[in-house]
Order: structure tokens, then C-alpha cells, then sequence
């Protein structure tokens, strides 16, 4: 057992920094397109949880918390397709559904507070339930990461392995490496058994450091590994799900690093006003896309931002870039975004461009301002 567990989250680990970080590029400008939208009925609210753009089938899926369902829109004319509504309770229940994954004809669902996942058809039929046991990792003194995707980190299919991604609370006494407090956890979907991935770099090992920047973000490539951008971290880090990560300096070029909310891990340093403070004064990168048809990566950056009185309703919206770099990871241009009320976590990327949900005067209208990256002439 140790074999294997080590050869899942003690990954071999290469940096290639220093030489990208002297490279100064701007080949690209951000085009502001039409807002994309979609249409709501009268039992559906426009936030949610979860939410997953189909290519093939030009669906763009989101939860309805209220009603229990995934709902279904055309995502070229926004118009409402259909629901597929979930039971909670019974022998077909899957309890409150927060997280999804539709591949295919099955549709993934992620339990936190029950730890299962469940594995259903398009009719909400219930053909598995898998708890998540990782007992065994716990008995090796791996601390086990709390399991909560997100709408920019959402639960997805990749080399028959089901991603979920979540963040590690760093306790007091615990003596953190890359090996002990894994952040994404993988469930085989063929040898049906779970993995650990992805331990934090670091920077992360001595400080507290607060939810906001202990959350990971996720994008997939076109070779099917998984590219993670870690909030306090220059640097993305490529893990082939094989055994090995790789790391590349993708941060502001005048960055300084990020420091700690404190240095001494005693719980007593921490407080909620401070680490709203920290994550306002700081750089902190988020969202992580890929682009598939421009061969683009988009690292969302949120800039340095004094609390006022303009920003003190919404905190947390604060001046965001876009760092670009190209398939072989090179920084290839950084593009400032419009002054908008964005919720930046509801994010994804589609054929035509990238999507951020702004908050909709309209009840009903789930309203995304959508931007288009191109090269400059």
C-alpha cells in the first residue's frame, strides 16, 4: 500500500522558472462580445453551484438548487431544453446535488456531506453509489482534503479518472509537505479505487494562509493532463497523472510573491477580517482555462485593492487580468478586463470565447459577459 500511495502524491517535481520569467511578451488584446445569456423559468434561479458547457451537444447544464435538477439550455440561442430532476430521499435518492459531471449518457454527482458519488443515467436513475473511503491513505498519516468542486474547478472525466478537486485547511501541529496534505482526489473509474494528487508547493509548507488562497483551480489540455494553478503560487503546475508534475513560472511579471497571513500557523493569528484584508491587498490568481481552439491558456489574476466604500458591499470583486501563455507555456500576453460586478469563480471557457456571470437585473436571465482573446495586428 505504501508503494502505491507514494507513487500517487510523492510526483517528482521539475521547475522551469527562471528562464520564462525574464521574457516579456503582448501579442494578444481581449474583444468584448455580446453578453451570452440564458433563459430562467419562474422555478429557477440564476446562481449555481455547478455548471458544465457540452461542445458536442451545444448544451450549456447548470443546478437549480431549488428544484433539485440539472437544468438544460441551447447554448447558441439560450433558450431552456429541459430539466432532469434528482430525488433526495428514497431508493433512487441522491440527496441535495451540488457538483455534476454529464459524459456521455451518465451524469456524475459528487455528495460532500454524505461522501459518495453517484453514477446515474440522463433519466436520474441511479446505477451506482461509490462512498469515498480513504481510510487507508489516513492510516499512512496523509491528511485527507475536503472535496469541493467548483464552477470553475468542476468535476470532470480525465484518462477514465473522475477529478475532484477541493483545498486543504493547513491545522495547527501539522507538518505539511508535498507528499502529506494532497489537494485533488481521483477515483478510477476502471480499477474502481481512489487516488491522492496534487500536494501544495512550498511556499504553502509555513503559514496560514486562509480559504481564499488555499482553494485550487483546474484546467484539462489537449493531452488529457491536468494543469493546476494553486491562488499564492507564479508558478501552474502540469501533472500527467502518471506519477509527475511540472511546474511553470505563469505570474505578473512585477510580481513580488505573496506572504502569509502570518507566519505562526497558532490559530489565534488567523481572523476573518484579516484575511479579507490579505486576499484584498494581494495578488491571488483563481480560474485556470484552456483554450482548445486558440491553444491558449487564460490564468484569471485578481490585482492589489483597497477596501472603500465603492467595493465594501461586494469585497471580493476586485480589478482582474487575464495572463496568456501559449501550448508550450510561454507568457504570450496579459490583458486587462472591463470594470464589471463579476462573480469570477463562474467561469468557463466555450468555442466562442471566455464566459464571466455578472449579476442579472433580470430574474430571468442568467447573464454572462463574454470576451474573445485574439492576436493583435
Amino acid at each position: 500500500m505504501k508503494t502505491f500511495l507514494y507513487l500517487l502524491i510523492g510526483l517528482v517535481c521539475f521547475c522551469q522558472c527562471a528562464d520564462n520569467k525574464s521574457k516579456i511578451r503582448n501579442d494578444y488584446e481581449l474583444e468584448e462580445l455580446e453578453d451570452k445569456c440564458f433563459v430562467l423559468d419562474e422555478n429557477t434561479i440564476q446562481t449555481s453551484s455547478s455548471f458544465q458547457y457540452i461542445s458536442e451537444k451545444d448544451w450549456f447544464c447548470f443546478i437549480n438548487e431549488p428544484d433539485n435538477s440539472i437544468t438544460i439550455n441551447d447554448f447558441n440561442t439560450g433558450k431552456f431544453i429541459k430539466k432532469i430532476y434528482f430525488d433526495k430521499e428514497g431508493s433512487n435518492g441522491v440527496g441535495t446535488i451540488s457538483s455534476f459531471c454529464i459524459k456521455d449518457s451518465l451524469i456524475y454527482l459528487h455528495h460532500h456531506w454524505n461522501r459518495m458519488l453517484y453514477i446515474t443515467n440522463l433519466n436520474a436513475h441511479v446505477l451506482q453509489r461509490i462512498p469515498i473511503d480513504l481510510d487507508d491513505f489516513y492510516k499512512q498519516g496523509i491528511t485527507l482534503p475536503s472535496i469541493l468542486p467548483s464552477e470553475s474547478s468542476p468535476i470532470q472525466i480525465v484518462k477514465d479518472k473522475l477529478v475532484l478537486t477541493g483545498f486543504q485547511w493547513h491545522k495547527e501541529g501539522t507538518e505539511e509537505t508535498g507528499q502529506n496534505m494532497p489537494s485533488t482526489v481521483l477515483y478510477d473509474l476502471d480499477k474502481q479505487r481512489f487516488e491522492l494528487t496534487n500536494g501544495y508547493p512550498e511556499l504553502y509548507h509555513k503559514g496560514q494562509w486562509g480559504f481564499n488562497l488555499r482553494m485550487i483551480y483546474y484546467t484539462v489540455n489537449e493531452k488529457d493532463e491536468i494543469v493546476v494553478s494553486y491562488p499564492a503560487s507564479d508558478s501552474i503546475f502540469v501533472n500527467d497523472l502518471n506519477g509527475y508534475i511540472i511546474s511553470y513560472y505563469a505570474g505578473l511579471k512585477n510580481g513580488n510573491g505573496i506572504k502569509p497571513i502570518a507566519r505562526n500557523l497558532d490559530p489565534r493569528d488567523y481572523s476573518q477580517d484579516k484575511e479579507l484584508e490579505h486576499y484584498m491587498k494581494n495578488t491571488v490568481y483563481s480560474a485556470l482555462l484552456y483554450d482548445r481552439e486558440r491553444e491558449l491558456y487564460y490564468r484569471l489574476v485578481s490585482l492589489p485593492t483597497e477596501i472603500n466604500k465603492s467595493n465594501k458591499e461586494n469585497p471580493y470583486n476586485k480589478k482582474l487580468q487575464f495572463i496568456i501563455l501559449d501550448k508550450n507555456y510561454q507568457e504570450v500576453g496579459l490583458v486587462d478586463l472591463p470594470e464589471y460586478v463579476y462573480w469570477s469563480a463562474r467561469i468557463f471557457i466555450s468555442k466562442e470565447g471566455i464566459h464571466i456571470q455578472i449579476p442579472s437585473d433580470n430574474d430571468d436571465i442568467m447573464r454572462f459577459k463574454t470576451f474573445k482573446v485574439k492576436k493583435k495586428k
